[in-house]
C-alpha cells in the first residue's frame, strides 16, 4: 500500500504544484519495498525526510495513552523526533 499511497500523493501534489516530502513508515519491514520506494522518490525529485522502525513499543504507548516520543527506548520515537527535526528544517 506504500506504493500505491505515494504514487497517488505525488500526482495530486504535482497537480496542484505543492512540494512533497515523504516518510517510510515500518520500514524495516520489506526493505525491497522500503528500497523501491525511495528510488522511485528519487527519481521523482521526492525529499526522503525520514524513516520510521517498526516497532513494538507503539501500541505499549497508546496502550499507556503516552506519544511514543516518551518511551525512552522506542526506536521509532527516535526516528519521529529525527522526523520532526527534518521536517523542521524543509521548511
Amino acid at each position: 500500500s506504500g506504493e500505491h499511497d505515494l504514487q497517488r500523493v505525488v500526482a495530486l501534489t504535482n497537480h496542484f504544484k505543492i512540494p512533497v516530502a515523504i516518510c517510510i513508515n515500518k520500514f524495516d519491514l520489506n526493505i525491497t519495498v522500503t528500497e523501491k520506494i525511495e528510488r522511485e522518490a528519487k527519481e521523482k525529485n521526492i525529499i526522503i525526510a525520514g524513516r520510521i522502525h517498526y516497532d513494538k513499543e507503539v501500541p505499549l504507548a497508546q496502550v499507556e495513552a503516552k506519544a511514543v516520543v516518551e518511551c525512552n527506548d522506542s526506536p521509532a520515537g527516535k526516528d519521529i523526533q529525527t522526523l520532526w527535526k527534518n521536517v523542521k528544517n524543509l521548511l
